[in-house]
């Protein structure tokens, strides 16, 4: 396994290759840069939990930065210590649900997802939130929270004024998808409207 003193720039200029791959973090044990295939970059912790080795994601890249990635794997690790497994923790918040993000999201999708403005709420919710927030459950994220995945999306992309595309868009305009999941009320009662008024 290739392990790197990992840097922003290093990130940066990994190119996939045919098969899946990760770069571990020198500075961090266990904790990993994964590229795949079709280019696509996330966090990864690797551990082992009685004896046996557990691989985790932590989020995708760059929606979450290096420094952010190494301070949950910190974070993650010593629950580890603790006795923690992650890795079956976060399995077994998709088997029951409960009231995390990415159960929420299924609930909302089946009430809206014939709406016109679906498509670009989606695309909203899969490549910037729900990376960072799946298995999060929705009391425990803060408007601090909110603000910070908004604020690093504003720095990449450009904000474009929703009557533009006659929905949600990119930069700041993610806040409005993201607060509703953090207002608690993403259910299939909403509309769109309820949805990209928040902020």
């Amino acid at each position: 396994m290739a392990t790197q003193n990992l840097t922003v720039r290093f990130i940066e200029s990994l190119k996939p290759a045919s098969t899946r791959y990760e770069i571990f973090d020198a500075q961090t044990p266990g904790l990993a840069m994964r590229v795949t295939p079709s280019g696509h970059k996330s966090w990864v912790l690797l551990y082992r939990h009685h004896g046996r080795l557990r691989r985790v994601t932590l989020g995708r890249y760059p929606d979450r930065g290096l420094a952010e990635a190494r301070k949950e794997a910190v974070r993650e690790r010593g629950g580890i210590l603790d006795g923690a497994d992650p890795a079956v923790e976060k399995q077994d918040e998709r088997a029951t649900y409960g009231d995390t993000v990415g159960a929420l999201f299924e609930l909302y999708k089946k009430a809206t997802e014939k709406t016109r403005s679906w498509s670009e709420q989606r695309r909203i919710f899969e490549n910037e939130v729900l990376p960072v927030w799946r298995h999060r459950r929705v009391q425990d994220i803060t408007r601090r929270d909110v603000r910070m995945l908004v604020g690093r999306k504003a720095e990449i992309a450009p904000i474009r004024p929703s009557s533009e595309r006659g929905g949600c868009t990119n930069g700041k305009e993610a806040v409005r998808v993201s607060s509703t999941t953090h207002s608690g009320k993403m259910d299939g009662r909403m509309g769109r409207s309820d949805l990209c008024k928040r902020y």
